[in-house]
């Protein structure tokens, strides 16, 4: 079954397909990977900052829900990014292990960005 991330922003995170192509990408082939994380983090980055600005238009309840998710959101990704360098710097004796801690922090990061989508998109909550 898909998750709830890679249903809500398949193309930005695509979170499945990204931790199975880390789960199985080799050490030698490991720069192609990182970039792909990498990029697909910039491009989260910036759907993030698009709910933030749409947080205005909710009521203080949501705007709070929603400040939470991407207070979460940006600490994961920072798991994300150092969990890179470990990726990145790893000899092949210790490259499985950064890989799988890569995968691992990636989906947390997935779902909690979906959390932020759907905090963001709260319209019940939305003033008016």
């Amino acid at each position: 079954a898909p998750s709830s991330a890679g249903a809500v922003h398949g193309l930005a995170l695509d979170s499945q397909a990204t931790t199975r192509q880390i789960r199985s990408n080799t050490f030698e082939a490991r720069d192609a990977v990182t970039r792909n994380v990498e990029s697909r983090l910039d491009s989260t980055r910036d759907l993030i900052a698009s709910n933030r600005g749409h947080a205005a238009m909710l009521d203080a309840a949501a705007q709070a829900q929603l400040q939470s998710a991407i207070t979460v959101a940006r600490a994961r990704e920072a798991q994300v990014r150092s969990s890179l360098r470990s990726v990145k710097m790893a000899r092949q004796d210790n490259y499985d292990a950064a890989r799988n801690q890569l995968a691992q922090d990636y989906d947390a990061y997935a779902i909690a960005v979906a959390q932020v989508e759907a905090s963001g998109k709260a319209e019940a909550n939305v003033t008016r």
